[in-house]
Parts: C-alpha cells; sequence; structure tokens
C-alpha cells in the first residue's frame, strides 16, 4: 500500500474542495494545504486475523498537516471537519479492504506560521487486508 493511492482515495472522501493535496513534501506557499506523510511502524508482522493462514492484515500509519488559514476559528473547524472524515469503517483502496481510523481524539493543533497560517496534525492509521500472495513474500 503506498501513500498515493491512500491520498487518491481521501481526495474523494475528506472535505477539501480547492486544497492543494500532497505526499511527503507541503506546500508552504498557499495558505490552504492538505499533505500526507508515511509514519513507520514497529510491528509490521502481519498479523493473521483469527489465525487461519489465509487471512491477515497491516497497518499503515501516516500523518495529516493541515494548512488551514489565517482565520482560527475558520481552521479549526476545517481541522475538525477532516478529522472526523478519517474515520472510514469501510474502505477499499488500491483493491484491498480495511478501514481508518485517527490514532487521537482530535486533532492536534501545531499553531500559526510566521505568516499566521494555521496548522494542524492528525495520526491515522489504515488498516488493510494482507494479500496471500504478499504473506508468502513476507515470511521468505
Amino acid at each position: 500500500m503506498n501513500l498515493l493511492s491512500v491520498r487518491d482515495y481521501l481526495q474523494g472522501v475528506l472535505p477539501i474542495d480547492g486544497l492543494w493535496f500532497g505526499i511527503a513534501k507541503m506546500d508552504g506557499r498557499k495558505p490552504k494545504a492538505l499533505c500526507l506523510y508515511g509514519t513507520p511502524v514497529r510491528n509490521d508482522a502481519g498479523i493473521k486475523v483469527g489465525g487461519m493462514d489465509c487471512t491477515g492484515y497491516r497497518v499503515k500509519r501516516m500523518s495529516l498537516v493541515l494548512r488551514a488559514g489565517v482565520e482560527p476559528t475558520e481552521a479549526e473547524r476545517l481541522a475538525c471537519a477532516i478529522h472526523q472524515a478519517c474515520r472510514i469503517p469501510v474502505a477499499c483502496i488500491g483493491g484491498r479492504r480495511g478501514f481508518m481510523r485517527p490514532v487521537d481524539g482530535e486533532a492536534y493543533p501545531l499553531g500559526a506560521d510566521a505568516f499566521g497560517v494555521w496548522e494542524y496534525r492528525m495520526d491515522i492509521e489504515l488498516y488493510y487486508e494482507l494479500m496471500q500472495r504478499e504473506e508468502e513474500e513476507h515470511d521468505i
């Protein structure tokens, strides 16, 4: 599972009309932008669900960093809306089923930058099914 397929999926789900949405590099020139960063997962063993060989899942941790404009109340509303929209009970990303959830209870405010643009961070986890072939490659 790569960040590009996750970003493409999230573009259709999150309330981000007109926002620049990047991967791994924020455009700091834009007052409203969103960027998806990968975060390492310490335990990526592909746990078998139910103990059966044909089932399992992986976890992909990511961070969304939001530049939400210069108006603090509107920025907080946007951050809350995006955070809430990241609670996705059923997703199909890149042909794999899974679900997504925020790690924390709310978006973490990073404060305003030198230009007065408010920034927020949201850590999210994507749990997705492990394909049989991937499982075999992982065991080698």
